[in-house]
């Protein structure tokens, strides 16, 4: 599923990940093919994930994720 910042609207998002997952395969390939950032300390540890927008730099999580969809909801 592609992911849309909640910020401007773009589809030009990444997903975060911490350094030291930058050795894994297939996160490797992620950060080869654009699709994946590395950030160091913490980033991106978290088993939910955390995401990034190249165009305006808003990075969120997937609890944010959540919450926005739960006020969504409430505005139906």
């Amino acid at each position: 599923m592609e992911k849309k910042c909640y910020q401007c609207g773009s589809t030009n998002v990444v997903k975060v990940v911490p350094s030291s997952a930058a050795y894994i395969p297939e996160v490797k390939a992620q950060i080869a093919q654009g699709k994946a950032v590395v950030k160091c300390c913490c980033a991106g540890t978290g088993t939910a994930g955390q995401y990034l927008c190249n165009d305006c730099g808003f990075q969120w999580d997937h609890y944010y994720e959540l919450t926005r969809q739960q006020e969504d909801k409430k505005k139906e």
